[in-house]
């Protein structure tokens, strides 16, 4: 099967020309991968920056392809959610890690990291809590191996969607981050965990 969609594709090049298209084609595919992540980045600034959108207590910073929203009394270098270039989700610390760690462990924080739909990586990384890479759905479940699953070697696809289906990439985002944002419990916990930080 493998070795006969390949003879069909190179059967699509029966030209020189047909191949200079193709070679000029992929020497763009970072150009094109930045057009789609900037309307997916846009979008989401867009989003959170509503006054209808905003929780009280929480603020949003962006650069870049980068997000956070942390706990307006608190520096977002400490305990905060950050989006990552790669579109994954984690809760991050940059201060008082050990202890913080250590708190997080305790069953009575739990529901921080419940927060969470799946843990990749769960206490591993020194300033990641917990991360989540990429788990995101198109409703493509079956007829994609991909969908939920943009691991590693696979988060150019996930650019694709990222420029394409736009607002179901920000809408699942929001839905992941209101998790901790508008769960009243979660964000006195967040608070409480915070409040290390000063010790």
């Amino acid at each position: 099967m493998q070795q006969e969609l390949f003879n069909q594709v190179i059967e699509m090049f029966d030209t020189p020309e047909k191949w200079n298209d193709y070679l000029e084609l992929s020497s763009q595919r970072e150009t094109i991968q930045k057009i789609w992540y900037g309307r997916f980045w846009n979008a989401l600034n867009e989003h959170f920056k509503k006054e209808e959108n905003k929780v009280k207590g929480w603020a949003f910073n962006q650069w870049g392809w980068n997000a956070k929203w942390y706990l307006e009394s608190f520096d977002d270098q400490i305990v905060s959610l950050w989006l990552d270039g790669n579109l994954e989700l984690s809760l991050y610390q940059n201060s008082q890690i050990d202890k913080i760690s250590a708190k997080l462990k305790e069953p009575r924080y739990a529901p921080i990291l419940d927060c969470f739909e799946r843990k990749d990586s769960l206490f591993q990384e020194q300033w990641r809590i917990v991360s989540e890479r990429r788990n995101f759905h198109f409703g493509d479940r079956d007829n994609s191996a991909f969908d939920g699953n943009f691991g590693d070697l696979k988060p150019e696809l996930l650019m694709w969607y990222a420029g394409n289906k736009t607002d179901m990439l920000v809408s699942q985002v929001v839905a992941k981050v209101d998790k901790f944002r508008r769960d009243e419990k979660v964000t006195a916990l967040l608070h409480e965990v915070n409040e290390l930080t000063k010790t």
